[in-house]
């Protein structure tokens, strides 16, 4: 796909991608703004209403409690209730003061009936509307709330209907009891105020709010629109779990929202249920503004990205077209200056690219000169002539003097350090490998030198199975014998192999004559600039350390420290291969 049409592409997918993810993002932060409001106006509407609730029981109870300690209204009820035969003059003057201060109370209240009546039932006196006589011991909210009402406060009954009165109706009420607690320990006489239970909410605020009324007995009614019924609604179990285990005040369902607040004085509870009837209206005008943003963000980007992809095509025809003359060898190609950053940077880089691979191709031919000179040294110090012919000779006086076995002894010897020397000089080995063969090295330097040479060889276990460029330790043990320890009477060389970190050092001392200072302080420089030829006996020491930089590294190689006439220690420091690790076999030129 060429670029043009990958730019469109591209720009088109990414927009369309953006625009559904902000979409989406103002869909679900407008849903949840939406309920967080809704719960919130919920709550403070409730609460309002419960407030203004609470005061208005508490100046019912008020009230009550003013009519009760009444102390006219006391001896009217004692004389109703002392004397046996009832003088009606008297009595009509009693109900005519008792109504009067009934008007006076209660007036401004909005109670549906007062009544004074005794626990069996009997109505003394009532205000507004009149009672079927005793009808009320018949009740069963009538008679729960009287058997504990005990003290001189409001006692609240469970949500009942009008069936006492004389005009029977079906509204629900609740009723406020006060007992008489004077005239006797226990109390017999009860003032009774009865509210409408859509008296209970005052005006409501919000029309797609529903208020419920939770009595005593956990019947739930609920307020719609001033018409009252039991209702049977199937969240109340989940609310009262919500309340009775999690203490929430809140319950939230897919489309609605139930909060409820507890009265501080009566201990009843009001539900506010919202219903979330705008929030699929909202979700469906957020789906028609994303319709809409799709199809104006797929014209707008189909625009944008024809301009955005001519303006990167163009300069990159351009710089496409001075490659290719580049790829069949013009290197003289000379790249125009662009308006474009991006494109005139990628130009100027593959300008000098270009002079690099110039003076690389020149570097390189020089290189391969030096390399294959140092190659023919290093082949020159690994077959050393001098080294086989003083085995001949050596193998040439045995044979005159008819040790046979000596000479067999010595030609297996030669023979496994020509094949070791000869065969694939420049592959890595394992230190084990490396080993045997300086063993075998020592053994037949020992014949030469009649067993003048003591060696010892320390390696752990595990560390034989590292990995090490071949022929490595044989040059370094060389020195020691021609230049170090060949005109002693005794040479003693110590080869260790330590373990470290993330490396090995392979440690060999001689007792041989050493360096001077100038001497070691002149190979210490050649180590450190990579110079590799040399006429004396470094040649092997610097060649070995440029082999091993060039295959891992310049943190690794040979260090050599040495005190004249006392001892020289060369330090092969190598990386550790992991357990099994095999590298691949090289050229270390």
């Amino acid at each position: 796909m060429k670029l043009k049409e990958q730019v469109k592409r591209l720009f088109l997918i990414w927009i369309l991608i953006l625009v559904m993810i902000a979409t989406l993002f103002f869909a679900f932060f407008s849903s949840r703004m939406y309920r967080k409001e809704s719960e919130k106006f919920s709550q403070d509407v409730l609460k309002l209403n419960m407030e203004i609730l609470d005061r208005k029981l508490n100046e019912i109870q008020e009230i009550q409690r003013a009519i009760v300690n009444d102390r006219k209204i006391r001896e009217i009820l004692k004389y109703r209730t002392e004397t046996d035969k009832i003088d009606y003059a008297i009595e009509l003057y009693n109900q005519r003061n008792i109504i009067d201060r009934f008007n006076l109370l209660l007036s401004n209240l909005k109670i549906e009936n007062a009544y004074i009546v005794n626990k069996d039932g009997e109505l003394f006196y009532s205000f507004k509307n009149s009672f079927k006589n005793r009808e009320l011991s018949k009740k069963t909210w009538f008679n729960n709330v009287v058997n504990k009402a005990k003290l001189a406060i409001s006692y609240m009954s469970e949500v009942h209907t009008g069936d006492y009165l004389l005009r029977e109706n079906n509204k629900k009420y609740i009723s406020l009891v006060m007992p008489f607690t004077k005239f006797d320990k226990t109390p017999t006489i009860y003032f009774v105020c009865d509210i409408a239970i859509d008296n209970l909410i005052q005006g409501n605020v919000s029309k797609d709010i529903n208020y419920g009324f939770l009595d005593s007995n956990k019947n739930f009614y609920l307020i719609d629109d001033k018409n009252i019924y039991e209702y049977n609604f199937k969240n109340v179990d989940t609310l009262w779990k919500i309340k009775k285990f999690l203490n929430k005040e809140i319950y939230k369902g897919k489309n609605i929202v139930i909060v409820f607040r507890k009265s501080k004085i009566f201990g009843f509870e009001i539900y506010g249920i919202k219903e979330l009837t705008e929030l699929e209206g909202i979700n469906y005008k957020i789906f028609q503004l994303f319709l809409l943003i799709i199809v104006i963000a797929v014209i707008f980007s189909l625009v944008i990205s024809n301009k955005i992809s001519e303006i990167i095509d163009a300069p990159m025809r351009r710089l496409i077209k001075n490659c290719k003359l580049v790829s069949t060898g013009n290197y003289n190609v000379k790249f125009e200056i662009e308006k474009n950053y991006e494109i005139n940077l990628l130009s100027r880089v593959i300008e000098n690219m270009i002079n690099n691979i110039v003076f690389l191709n020149n570097k390189i031919t020089q290189e391969q000169k030096k390399i294959v000179e140092e190659k023919l040294r290093t082949l020159q110090h690994q077959i050393n002539p001098h080294f086989i012919n003083n085995i001949l000779q050596s193998i040439k006086g045995m044979a005159i003097s008819g040790e046979n076995e000596k000479i067999s002894y010595i030609t297996t010897l030669l023979g496994k350090i020509m094949a070791y020397s000869v065969y694939q000089p420049y592959n890595e080995v394992k230190l084990k490998d490396e080993i045997e063969h300086i063993t075998n090295y020592l053994k037949i330097q020992n014949i030469r030198f009649d067993n003048k040479i003591i060696y010892s060889i320390e390696c752990e276990e595990h560390l034989l199975e590292n990995n090490i460029l071949k022929l490595t330790l044989q040059p370094l043990l060389e020195n020691s014998i021609e230049h170090g320890i060949k005109s002693l009477g005794k040479g003693i060389i110590s080869i260790t192999v330590e373990e470290e970190k993330d490396s090995i050092s392979i440690i060999i001392s001689d007792n041989g004559v050493g360096f001077s200072q100038e001497k070691l302080k002149e190979m210490q420089e050649n180590l450190k600039n990579g110079k590799v030829y040399s006429k004396d006996r470094s040649i092997g020491i610097l060649n070995v350390d440029e082999r091993i930089k060039k295959r891992y590294g310049q943190e690794y190689g040979v260090e050599v420290i040495s005190k004249k006439d006392v001892i020289t220690t060369v330090i092969i420091k190598l990386p550790k291969s992991a357990k099994g690790e095999e590298y691949e076999d090289i050229d270390c030129r």
